[in-house]
């Protein structure tokens, strides 16, 4: 839908009809904002809601289009499904190397925390021997 302008056609379906509508109006509106979802007496309006910009999500994208008569087969009807090619979401691929790198370094502290807490089993015999305790069996 970011690539829709004043003057071009969309389809909508609902069962088996399908509606035609010309874009009258694309406006950026704060998700709260409803001002321009109401209702206009006497006008055959659809309103498409998408979040803007792509991956955000911190605005809505309205694109308003009025109901035009069923377009003739050569006509061309404007934007289709096919022409609709979306913005790669990179955000997503930065946090996952993130808490990959961050996964992975805490593992590897770990690994050496456990190490160096661990006491050779040499050792471990002369602290039972020190202690009066029996040795460990081999």
């Amino acid at each position: 839908m970011h690539k829709v302008k004043i003057g071009d056609v969309f389809s909508t379906q609902v069962g088996d009809r399908s509606f035609y509508h010309r874009v009258n109006r694309i406006v950026t509106v704060e998700p709260d904002s409803g001002e321009y979802l109401r209702q206009v007496a006497g006008a055959d309006l659809v309103t498409l809601v998408t979040c803007t910009p792509t991956g955000v999500n911190s605005h809505r994208l309205l694109v308003t289009g009025e109901r035009i008569p069923t377009p003739s087969s050569n006509e061309d009807v404007g934007v289709k499904v096919s022409d609709y090619h979306p913005d790669f979401p990179w955000w997503i691929i930065i946090l996952l190397a993130i808490g990959i790198t961050t996964w992975t370094g805490l593992w590897a502290v770990d690994r050496k925390k456990a190490a160096r807490s661990r006491i050779p089993r040499h050792c471990a015999e002369k602290s039972a021997e020190e202690k009066g305790l029996p040795i460990p069996i081999r």
